[in-house]
This record gives C-alpha cells, structure tokens and sequence, in this order.
C-alpha cells in the first residue's frame, strides 16, 4: 500500500496573501524568497532528531520521555519531474552482545535498527508520496515479534508477566511508529514550496493529518521569514488548531484504537474533557536552499486539568559518522564481495560485541583475498585470544611479525601472549630486546611493570609504570597500575604516594572501569573493604555482567565479615563465568567462615583444578584442612603455597601456620 500525501503538513495551504492587491504583491516580488530544493544525485545529509514528552498533571510536571535517533537523507534520482530520496532512520536500541543471542535472532537484531524508506518529491522538494511506509514498518514489526520471545526470557517474572500480551497487542508500537514517521519526514519537509515574503508575516488555512484515524484538523498558520545570516535564513510557524475539530478527531482516535482492545468500552463524545492544540515550530535552512539545518517542532495539548507538550529537534550534524552497523557492512561485502576490506571492517564491529569466532570468519575471508596482510593477521590473533585459542594467537602474530619484522606493536602483542601463559623470562626478555631498538616504546615498559608486578617485583614495576608515565602523560589506567605496584611495597610513604595516584587516576578517568578497578582493589589491600564496595557498585553498575567486580565486591564483604553476602556475590560471579577460580577459591574460604568447612574444601579444590599456580589457595586449602583435622595434609597444602610464591605476595601467614602446627 502506497501512502499519498499531497504536498506535506505544513503545505497544505493556501499561498495568496489576505487582504493584498497583485500590483502590491508585484511590488514586494524582489523580497519574496522560494523555499525551494537544489538537489543533486549522491547529495546526502545527516540529521540527529531528539524527540521530548512531558506531561502535566494540574500544573505538575508528571513524567518526561526523552530519546535521541539519527537520519541519513540521499538523494538517489533526480529528473525533469522531482526527486526521489531515501529516508533513513536509525533506531536507538540497547548495546547487545551479538555473541550471546541466538543464532535465529542476530540478524533481526541488526535489522531492527534502521529503516529504509523512499520518498518522491517534486522540484521543488515538496513531498508527494511516501512509496514503501507501510511495507517497511510491516517488516520492522514482524522482526520485532521474532525478537520478543528472547527479549521476554530476560526479564524477572513480574516484567515477564507484564509483557505476556505484548505480542497480541504489537499492532500499538505499529501505530506509534507510523505516526512518528510521518510526523518526522512531513515536518522536515514543511518549508519546501513555501514563497515567503521577509517583510511581513501572513496567515493562511492549513490542515495537520491525524495518521492514526486518516482525519485532519483544521488550523490556521501564521508565518514569516527573516535572514538569519549571510548562509541561512529562518521561517517561523504559529499554529492554531480548532479545538471543536480537535475534540471530534481525538473522539474517533480513542474509538479506532478501542476497536482493536477486546472488552474495551465505547467512549462518547461528551464524555471527553474540553482539549484544546496548539503547536509551533521553526525552520532555518541554508541559502541555497538545499537542505534543512535545524528545525523544532512544539505541540502542546491541554484540558482542564492536565496538559502534554511535545518536541521534536532537528538537527544538521554534517560531521556525524555513519552509525556503524551490520547492516552498513553487508551492504559493501556485497557490493564488492572480492575486496577484504569490507571483511576485515566487519570484523572489528563482531569484536567489538564480542563476537569474535564471526570476526574470525570475516577475517579468514578477507585472507583468502589477501594473504600478505599483516595487519588481518594481528587482528585475527586478537579474536583468537579472546576465545582462548592461544597457540592460534601465536601464530598469527608470528606471520603478522614475518610481514612486517619492524612491528614493535606486534612484538609487544607476542610478548603479551606469552604472559597470559606465565611465561614471563621469555616475554621479558623479548620486552627488552625492543626496549634496545627503541627505548621510548611505552607498549614494551607497560607490559614490563605488569611482568615485574605478577613476579613481586613492586620496586621494577613502579619504574616502568613511571616510565609510560613520562612518555605518555595523562593515562589514568597506568597511574592505577602504579598505585597497585605502590602498595604493595607496605611502606607508609608508598601508600601515600599509591593514594595521590588513585585519587589523580580517577580525576583523569572516571568511568574508566579499570580504573574503578583498581582503587577498590588497593582499597581491599589497604583494609578498607567498605571504601572498596563503593567502586565495585560503580563498575557492577557499568556492567552488571562484570563478573570480577561481582566478585571482588563479595571479597570486601568477607573482609567486613558479612559472609552471607560473600557466599551471594561469588556465587552470582560464578553464574557469569564458571570457571572463575578465584571465585571458587574465596567462596571456599567464605564458606569456612561461615563454619561449613566440607562446602569450603570442595569450592577451594575445584579453584586449584583450575589454576594450580594460585598460592593463596593453597593455604586456604591447608586452613579448611587443618580445622577438618587433617593436620598432615594441611603442612602439606602450606608447603605447596611456600613453592608457588605465597611469601612474596602475601606475607608470613603461612611461616606462622608451619611454625604452629607442622613439625
């Protein structure tokens, strides 16, 4: 179905001016200006729309909604006749891990966030119809009827219960989408065709349509024009709606929509409230007339007792990037399937939502093309990593390091591989070497100090972090390492300068999570749990997924002897990543805490599995043992803890344990 419109909203109208002869008209010719379109083929515009609600309830401000979209406007044929345009709108939708969904609903996801919708427009950009609406929102609503039932799943029972009829009733977000697109493409479109005079305002008849009931209202609108400056020019529009034709309109919205709810009861005319609408708006374009550079709409609905205004704000943002979606991406693989280029900039968009065996796919693609890529190499190696297919990582940044031998980052990058497996005298060594080629890599010092900080080496890791410092002034997240490095000297004059590089770390990054991080930590080191539990809320808060945060927060707890809320936090870690051993090891020593020693072993057991080169659960293994009366295991779980380190990171509990208890 087609949807016709006649020239646009604010169109709609009569264009003589009242009470003036030709000759008059004549004489005032060379002020009058023509809003018109100069247009070309290829011609494209970003826009950036914020849509306002507010309503009233006896003067008091009730509820706001408020969301901020983009639209893209092109122009892909002009002729003799007009032009024909394409109308993008790009939807606001909640970051989703691509990686988590389903397979059947990865693609509607994608699809969801924009719509596509033609235009044709006279030549003087006048808007005469809109060619596809209604097949586009048909299509947008059925994938959000695919989305729902996933959607659904996430939410607790009361929500869930509360969305069950959502499906039935979808038609509603149909109406409301159908209504905010012609509102949108008919208001930006108003001034076009318009034949303004700058020198005196005039009122002509108009009609607003009402796209849920088909109706009108009748309205009249004054307007006038005024030269902004010597690139633009402004055109003000007061509307005043009749309020007897309002009423009527309202009456037949309100019975339309009662058709579609079963059980709904008729609603009678006289029982609305008096209504009454006014809107205004404003529109300033350039000179040439070829685009709209901002535009405000503002209606306002009002009754005796309650009144709802709403605002709709456009803006030109010339320089706004394209959003970066599938979408975008599909469509230039499949313009020019053979250019990796396409592949390789998907990639990073499946990374980057943590997708990365699809980045692995478009990668290894856009190799087939182009084998000599070093750059697709190192990329692949990253995706690589992050699924834990280390020996794959490698040897991706061994190919990546044979293309391109002068790499320092690629070197630094092998480097970093080879700590993830604790090997830390070969990745140090290799540090070095490129230290030798060029002592002013900051990569190659920062990956030194987190080598020289895992090893206890607190005094090393301050001067390499010191030394990032200098060459890259500014990077709170390295000010965080340095204060961890810091504190674990345990001198008073360390802490102190640990604490001045916290406090400047967060000035410089506040929402930095690894910052957040990194003071609660130094928090938790310096015996102040509930400081701590502050920043794990704020990263918890960034990301409720965070399952390290979670965790350290439950440490804190244990720290602060809530051991209930210990056991709850590790727990709710362990359901995001079960093999998260740490967690394992610290609900076995909350579980200890809390007197239940056998829950305690298995928990600290199941974490050495996982890591046997974590000192610490050593020696919580030898606590739980020792109070299960087990004393000679016990020596022997301190032992091992003594093998793995536990001196140097963490002090004399275990010399004390062994002096106590093992002979």
């Amino acid at each position: 179905m087609r949807t016709i419109v006649v020239g646009s909203a604010i169109a709609l109208m009569s264009t003589n001016l009242f009470g003036q002869d030709p000759a008059e008209i004549q004489a005032m010719m060379p002020e009058l200006v023509q809003c018109r379109a100069d247009w070309h083929q290829g011609d494209t515009t970003w826009l950036e729309v914020t849509r306002t609600k507010l309503n009233y309830t006896e003067g008091t401000l009730t509820s706001k909604a408020e969301y901020t979209m983009q639209l893209k406007i092109v122009v892909e044929d002009s002729s003799a006749a007009g032009y024909r345009l394409k109308w993008q709108r790009f939807a606001e939708l909640p970051e989703i891990d691509a990686g988590e969904l389903p397979v059947e609903y990865r693609d509607a996801y994608e699809k969801i966030k924009a719509l596509d919708i033609h235009l044709l427009t006279d030549t003087n950009g006048t808007l005469l119809e809109i060619l596809d609406r209604e097949i586009v929102i048909d299509r947008w609503i059925e994938l959000m009827r695919s989305f729902l039932p996933m959607y659904i799943d996430q939410l607790d029972e009361e929500e869930r219960n509360r969305f069950q009829a959502l499906e039935a009733n979808i038609w509603q977000f149909r109406e409301l989408l159908s209504k905010e697109l012609i509102e949108e493409i008919q208001l930006y479109f108003s001034p076009y065709g318009l034949y303004l005079n700058t020198r005196r305002p005039y009122t002509a008849d108009l009609k607003i349509p009402n796209v849920i009931t088909s109706g009108e209202f009748p309205a009249k609108g004054t307007y006038s024009i005024s030269i902004d400056n010597a690139n633009s020019y402004r055109i003000n529009v007061d509307v005043a709606v009749d309020s007897v034709a309002f009423r009527k309109e309202i009456n037949r919205a309100i019975r339309s929509i009662g058709r579609k709810v079963e059980g709904s009861q008729r609603t009678r005319e006289r029982d609305l409230p008096w209504m009454n609408m006014s809107t205004s708006m404003y529109f300033i374009l350039d000179t040439e007339r070829s685009w709209v550079q901002e535009m405000k709409y503002r209606g306002e609905v009002r009754s005796a007792a309650a009144r709802v205004v709403e605002t709709i704000f456009i803006t030109t943002t010339v320089t706004a990037a394209e959003p970066n979606t599938l979408m975008k991406w599909d469509a230039v693989i499949d313009a020019a399937p053979n250019d990796p280029s396409g592949y390789v900039e998907r990639a990073k968009l499946l990374a980057g939502r943590g997708d990365h065996r699809g980045a692995i796919e478009d990668l290894t693609m856009a190799l087939s093309l182009n084998d000599s890529a070093h750059q697709v190499y190192f990329y692949r190696s990253f995706n690589w990593k992050a699924i834990d297919q280390n020996e794959r990582s490698k040897s991706d940044l061994l190919r990546a390091m044979e293309l391109a031998p002068d790499s320092l980052s690629y070197q630094v990058g092998f480097a970093d591989l080879l700590v993830e497996e604790r090997n830390y005298a070969e990745a140090q060594e290799r540090l070095e070497r490129i230290l030798e080629l060029d002592e002013r890599c900051s990569q190659a010092w920062y990956s030194l100090g987190i080598i020289h900080r895992q090893l206890y080496r607190f005094q090393d890791a301050i001067d390499a972090f010191t030394r990032v410092i200098e060459l890259t002034p500014g990077d709170g997240y390295v000010l965080a390492h340095r204060a961890s490095a810091r504190a674990g000297l345990r001198t008073h004059e360390q802490d102190s300068l640990a604490r001045l590089d916290l406090a400047a770390s967060l000035e410089l990054s506040p929402d930095n999570p690894a910052v957040l991080a990194t003071i609660g930590n130094q928090l938790l080191a310096s015996s102040e749990p509930d400081s701590a539990i502050h920043y794990f809320d704020r990263l918890v808060a960034l990301d409720p997924n965070d399952a390290m945060a979670i965790h350290n927060r439950g440490y804190a707890h244990l720290l602060a002897g809530r051991y209930d809320m210990a056991i709850n936090d590790m727990l709710e870690s362990l359901e995001i990543n079960v093999d998260f051993a740490y967690a394992h090891n610290n609900l076995g020593r909350a579980y200890h805490l809390k007197g239940d020693d056998v829950a305690a072993l298995a928990s600290i057991q199941r974490s050495i599995e996982m890591d046997p080169s974590n000192a610490y659960a050593y020696y919580n293994q030898g606590i739980v043992l020792r109070a299960l009366g087990r004393s000679t295991e016990a020596c022997n779980s301190w032992q091992l803890a003594l093998a793995r380190g536990f001196r140097e990171g963490y002090g004399d509990a275990v010399d004390k344990e062994l002096r106590l208890h093992c002979r």
